[in-house]
């Protein structure tokens, strides 16, 4: 029967998705247009070369750190939830954003070792200010955790160990990884569901033509793809595809994340399309240990 229901919802979703796809195309040209002039004039990094050596460097030098982003609740403020951030903190550079490396490193098969790193970390920090479950605490896996074995079964360990419960925990798979690994994605996300743990799909928008196989997975948030974010208070397209994916996201009975919010007139709107959670530099850019924990201080409701 759940079969047959999520087989109508699939065919339902398909539909309405085609009413957006226009302008998803035309924000992505209008977007990539835009990304590349502005790396060429601000990346301070861009001519930095990560190289299996200074980045297996980095790791056996304890380089690698992890900050947390806070994620609210839109409508009321409220903390929902810190996401772990893997930073590479360069002696030279300062500090490098997972963007720069993390790929490198699951072609160079480092990124297990960079895993257990912000696990390690991130798990004891949730657990020093987490009461009752709460705030979440959200990560992101790569396609070597998806297809590996024993990840699950190794990250309930690593919680239990902690006293932090699998609930309170957050998988976040991109959604290209998950519909380029269909059936390794399927598993992974169904293991992790019957633990315990809670599973967003991120980087929704980054494929959207396979919008329609999201009826088909187990998740409990579906993150929007920031490219689309940073523009809906200058275009009424950007607007119309996150209002949509918003919209997919309620009659999936999902909650929605929009992340790449940084003013309060993005904030406005996003709120007035219903979304559930925010997350972005008008919240809080990611923050060290010890300043997310005061942010939580500072900015907990009781």
């Amino acid at each position: 029967m759940g079969f047959i229901q999520s087989a109508a919802r699939g065919t339902e979703y398909a539909g309405s998705l085609k009413l957006v796809c226009e302008a998803v195309r035309d924000m992505r040209r209008r977007s990539e247009t835009t990304n590349r002039a502005t790396d060429s004039r601000s990346n301070r990094h861009a001519g930095f070369l990560v190289t299996a050596g200074n980045l297996e460097t980095a790791i056996a030098e304890q380089r690698i750190a992890v900050h947390y982003q806070p994620k609210i609740f839109c409508a009321t403020g409220a903390i929902h939830s810190f996401e772990a951030l893997a930073r590479w903190q360069h002696p030279d550079l300062g500090s490098i954003p997972p963007a720069q490396f993390i790929a490198f490193a699951e072609r160079e098969g480092l990124i297990g070792r960079i895993t257990d790193i912000v696990l390690a970390n991130a798990l004891e920090w949730i657990s020093s200010i987490q009461k009752d479950g709460w705030p979440k605490l959200c990560f992101n896996v790569s396609t070597a955790e998806i297809e590996g074995v024993g990840f699950v079964d190794g990250l309930t360990q690593r919680c239990s160990a902690a006293g932090v419960s699998a609930e309170s925990v957050v998988v976040e798979v991109t959604e290209s990884r998950a519909f380029t690994h269909p059936l390794a994605a399927l598993e992974f996300m169904t293991q992790l569901r019957i633990k315990g743990f809670q599973v967003a799909i991120d980087d929704v928008g980054a494929g959207y033509a396979s919008h329609a196989r999201l009826a088909y997975l187990p998740f409990s948030y579906m993150k929007l793809d920031q490219s689309f974010v940073k523009d809906v208070t200058t275009s009424a397209k950007a607007r119309y595809v996150v209002e949509h994916l918003i919209e997919l996201g309620h009659k999936l009975d999902v909650q929605v994340v929009v992340e790449g919010v940084e003013d309060q007139e993005a904030m406005d709107i996003v709120a007035g399309l219903d979304c559930d959670v925010v997350q972005g530099f008008h919240i809080a850019r990611p923050m060290e240990p010890q300043q997310a924990a005061a942010w939580f201080a500072a900015n907990v409701r009781h």
